[in-house]
């Protein structure tokens, strides 16, 4: 009888331990995906010129400066530094941009909520694309979410 009670006692000790383990990886995959979400929603917010987004990716919690005339000045300055590249001269006014990333390499700066991340970044519309190889971009976790603060070429 008490060869079956440790056996029973080992089993829930084993699934205690597995169902912590999920939930570590669990909190780990939601930080860390948090990451990816905000990269992606700023580089598609640049490309649509879409402040909304842009704000959420960038500004810190509590500033609201989302005016008509911001939006527009926003979209006009995204939209403006595109079409003055080469590969998108000839864009029309209703050619969408489109981007995608990929994130090469996550490093901690400093501390666990300061992180850098290099990425790979294209821009595409109509066949035609553009992109950008080793941006560095620094990351902060604050008020629950995270932030962009930086974005630098490769070194």
């Amino acid at each position: 009888m008490n060869g079956f009670r440790a056996k029973k006692m080992a089993g829930k000790i084993f699934a205690l331990f597995t169902a912590l383990v999920l939930i570590f990886g669990a909190a780990v995959y939601w930080y860390v995906g948090g990451q990816t979400r905000t990269a992606e929603k700023f580089f598609s917010a640049v490309a649509s010129g879409n402040y909304k987004n842009y704000e959420q990716a960038t500004a810190p919690p509590g500033i609201e400066e989302n005016s008509f005339a911001l939006n527009s000045e926003f979209k006009d300055g995204c939209r403006g530094y595109f079409t003055s590249l080469p590969q998108f001269a000839d864009m029309s006014e209703t050619d969408i941009i489109s981007s995608k990333i990929r994130i090469r390499e996550r490093a901690v700066d400093g501390n666990i909520t300061k992180w850098r991340l290099t990425v790979d970044a294209d821009f595409f519309s109509s066949g035609k694309s553009v992109s950008y190889d080793g941006l560095v971009v620094s990351m902060e976790f604050e008020g629950g979410k995270w932030r962009i603060y930086h974005i630098e070429p490769y070194e």
